[in-house]
């Protein structure tokens, strides 16, 4: 195909294609601004020791800020407990969890900082959430 018609289907396909690869950039661009959490999940566990002794284990979690978490449960105890994040996160199991059972909770991390985590049912049972 020659002259002026072929010269305009051309030129309206690269605008099409410069169009394209514009969309492309800006979406790109975007997705770094939002950063590599988005989508994200760190996966957690945590668990009593075993027997009487009443400790988690392990009693110090750390997680990246502005994540998603998936926290893993266990009670491995000869007893009930349960996991309590104090505010400001305010995640809990249930309020008992008996021996050998798995809860799992999801959360997004706070700001940078230490979280206290406890088991309300042990006074002194209790670990540290750590968000870098």
């Amino acid at each position: 195909m020659g002259g002026i018609g072929g010269h305009l289907t051309h030129l309206a396909s690269t605008r099409v294609r410069v169009g394209l690869v514009g969309l492309v950039v800006a979406i790109g661009a975007v997705i770094v601004a939002i950063g590599p959490s988005l989508g994200s999940v760190v996966e957690l566990q945590v668990a009593t020791a075993r027997g009487t002794v009443d400790e988690f284990e392990p009693d110090r979690l750390t997680a990246p800020a502005a994540t998603r978490i998936v926290l893993r449960f266990e009670n491995r105890s000869s007893g009930p407990h349960n996991f309590t994040l104090l505010e400001p996160l305010t995640v809990r199991t249930g309020t008992i969890v008996e021996p050998g059972a798995v809860e799992t909770l999801e959360f997004e991390t706070a700001a940078l900082g230490s979280y206290p985590f406890v088991c309300t049912i042990h006074p002194g049972m209790m670990g540290v959430l750590i968000v870098e």
